[in-house]
């Protein structure tokens, strides 16, 4: 199984970040270049955002380094009809980059039309989630992208939970709708990272893969916070997973960098081709 990490630890290395991330062991990316907004990936004409997102892949590819998943807009204001017009372009936008980068897996964090805190209304929330997404896929059919819902750690959203996430995945049961397991955000629930391999084992597409304590999302290295990861290394063997095993964690924590960027990079590598090893 190839191991990716999310390109935000390296991006303060320009265009020497996919070199550094390649030097510390990783095969592939998780991209997220384009979850800004306001960045020129969606200020700027699609056929001069394409040009940049095909100069992105060349330099991955010339580090040999795999563009595997890109992450979509975050975050979002979904609080208005018009914004959530705005959203629903900018991930038209975030699709049609992400064949050009080489990719074609597009993570999506679901519509919070009540913004982060309570949702006093689920049944609205969960309607916009069906109006964006019945909205998208069309568009990811045509450029044969696969969109990613990814479970999250709001505990008061209708669509966080990852059994909520996929009952919504079965009710629009697409060939181009699958889901990205983020292990941290479901620790916060106390769900079992195993038990959610299993369940959702047929829509299961990409990984998020970090760590905390089942208090808030920490985005610590595995084995740094209480997830069992031989229960989650067992279902991705068992369910026989055959994506990329990717690092959602920070870099930048306590153990990881007495060292240095580099050397935490490479510690994390290590950490991350252990569990993928486990699961194949």
């Amino acid at each position: 199984m190839e191991i990716g990490i999310h390109t935000g630890s390296f991006q303060h290395l320009h265009e020497q970040a996919y070199i550094a991330l390649h030097e510390a062991g990783f095969d592939c990316a998780d991209l997220s270049v384009i979850c800004d907004t306001g960045s020129t990936y969606y200020t700027s004409d699609l056929a001069t955002a394409k040009k940049m997102a095909a100069k992105e892949r060349s330099m991955a590819e010339a580090a040999g380094v795999r563009i595997h998943q890109v992450h979509g807009p975050w975050p979002t204001d979904d609080t208005s009809a018009e914004k959530r017009k705005e959203k629903l372009a900018y991930m038209e936008r975030a699709i049609r980059l992400t064949p050009v980068f080489g990719a074609r897996y597009l993570v999506i964090h679901p519509d919070m039309p009540f913004g982060w805190d309570d949702e006093p209304n689920p049944t609205f929330s969960w309607q916009t989630n069906l109006d964006l997404f019945r909205a998208l896929l069309p568009i990811a059919e045509e450029e044969d992208v696969i969109l990613c819902m990814e479970n999250m750690p709001m505990k008061a959203h209708a669509i966080s939970r990852t059994k909520r996430m996929y009952e919504f995945v079965q009710e629009i049961n697409h060939s181009h709708l699958g889901m990205c397991l983020d292990t941290g955000h479901a620790n916060v629930f106390a769900d079992d990272c195993g038990g959610m391999v299993r369940l959702i084992a047929p829509v299961l597409k990409t990984l998020h893969v970090h760590d905390n304590m089942g208090d808030k999302d920490s985005h610590l290295p595995p084995y740094q916070g209480t997830i069992n990861w031989e229960s989650f290394t067992k279902a991705l063997r068992e369910t026989g997973f055959n994506g990329v095993f990717s690092i959602e964690a920070s870099l930048d924590v306590p153990n990881m960098q007495e060292d240095g960027h580099a050397e935490a990079a490479r510690r994390m590598a290590e950490i991350a081709r252990k569990l993928a090893d486990a699961a194949n």
